[in-house]
């Protein structure tokens, strides 16, 4: 592991876990409610978005590809032709948009899950005394694996 890898922790699932119960409890039921409607409607915002900037590139496309039959604009425009025929991957693989969970998630925990272990103890991120454990984020991300 280099050293850039080795400064760089992340709170474990455990205490990530931990976190959420904790800012969870603060919250009334209705107001966690409300922040979950509120983690759908942002996700269907986003998913939305998405498919309208997709379309718009699409119908972007099948005129310049029209265009393009055009043996004048073709000689004209040759790299405008040749980008044309070129669909970018992010547009074949689908949005990549957070998940509701995710979202919600973040909403509940606010700024916690972004800052050190002492700035999170002062904004009482954490219940009074837990001490929260780190991982890098291969560790993390292999223990999501497994859940």
């Amino acid at each position: 592991m280099n050293d850039e890898n080795e400064a760089r922790k992340f709170y474990s699932l455990d205490s990530q876990k931990v976190m959420l119960k904790h800012m969870a409890s603060k919250l009334s039921d209705q107001e966690l409610r409300e922040l979950w409607a509120r983690a759908e409607a942002e996700r269907s915002a986003e998913i939305e978005n998405y498919e309208k900037e997709r379309n718009q590139y699409y119908d972007k496309r099948e005129k310049t590809l029209a265009d393009c039959e055009d043996m004048a604009f073709k000689t004209k425009n040759p790299e405008k032709c040749s980008n044309a025929a070129v669909v970018p991957i992010g547009w074949l693989l689908g949005p990549t948009v957070n998940s509701q969970q995710d979202i919600f998630n973040g909403y509940v925990l606010g700024g916690c899950n972004w800052v050190g272990v002492k700035k999170a103890q002062e904004i009482g991120c954490f219940p009074k005394g837990y001490i929260p454990t780190f991982v890098t984020l291969e560790e993390l991300e292999a223990s999501k694996l497994t859940q």
